[in-house]
C-alpha cells in the first residue's frame, strides 16, 4: 500500500477526479501534455515533442502546461487566451483543472517517493460522492464539479492535520497563491 492510499475514501475519491478529467477534456491533447508535466518533475515518460513542431492547439496546450508546472502565477492572459481559442469556450475551465489535477498527482507520487500509480482511465467504479458541499466549481463540467468537490469533502472530512498545521498549509497556499492576506 502506497501512502496515498491510507485514507482509501480520499485516494478514491482522487482517483475518480482523475478518471472523469478524461470525460471533460480531449484526451488526445492531454496525452500530449503528460509527458510534458512528467518531465518537468523528473520523470520523463516518453519523448516531448518541441512546442515549435506541434500543430497550433498542441503549441497552445504546451505552452499552458510548460508554464503552469513551473510556476501557475506566471500563466498569462496571453496563454489564455492562446489555448481558449483552440479549446471549446466551455472547456477551457475543465482543461486547467485537468492539468491541475495530474501536475499535483505527478507532485505528490514524485515526493512521495512512488511510482506511477494504476491508469485511472480504467477505473470501472467510482466512489459514491461525499457528503456536503465545501466548494464548487461554477465554470465547469456539473459532473466534474462535482466530484471535484466531493474530493474536497473526503479530503476535509479527515481530522489527521492539527489546527496550527491546517493554518500553516493555508496561509502558504495564499501566498503562493499571491492572495491578499
Amino acid at each position: 500500500m502506497s501512502a496515498l492510499e491510507v485514507f482509501p475514501e480520499v485516494y478514491g475519491q482522487w482517483r475518480a477526479a482523475l478518471h472523469d478529467g478524461w470525460r471533460v477534456t480531449d484526451p488526445e491533447l492531454l496525452e500530449q501534455c503528460l509527458p510534458r508535466i512528467a518531465d518537468a518533475h523528473g520523470r520523463l515518460s516518453g519523448e516531448i515533442p518541441p512546442v515549435d513542431e506541434l500543430d497550433e492547439r498542441g503549441r497552445a496546450a504546451a505552452e499552458y502546461v510548460d508554464q503552469y508546472v513551473i510556476d501557475q502565477n506566471g500563466v498569462t492572459d496571453a496563454h489564455r487566451e492562446a489555448l481558449a481559442a483552440q479549446l471549446a469556450p466551455w472547456t477551457l475551465n475543465d482543461f486547467a483543472l485537468v492539468i491541475w489535477l495530474h501536475d499535483a498527482d505527478v507532485r505528490a507520487r514524485v515526493l512521495l517517493g512512488i511510482d506511477e500509480g494504476p491508469d485511472e482511465r480504467e477505473l470501472t467504479e467510482a466512489p459514491a460522492l461525499a457528503e456536503g458541499r465545501l466548494s464548487e466549481f461554477p465554470v465547469t463540467d456539473p459532473a466534474f464539479g462535482a466530484r471535484l468537490a466531493s474530493f474536497m469533502n473526503a479530503v476535509h472530512s479527515r481530522k489527521v492535520i492539527d489546527l496550527e498545521t491546517a493554518e500553516l498549509g493555508r496561509l502558504r497556499n495564499a501566498l503562493h497563491q499571491q492572495c491578499l492576506l
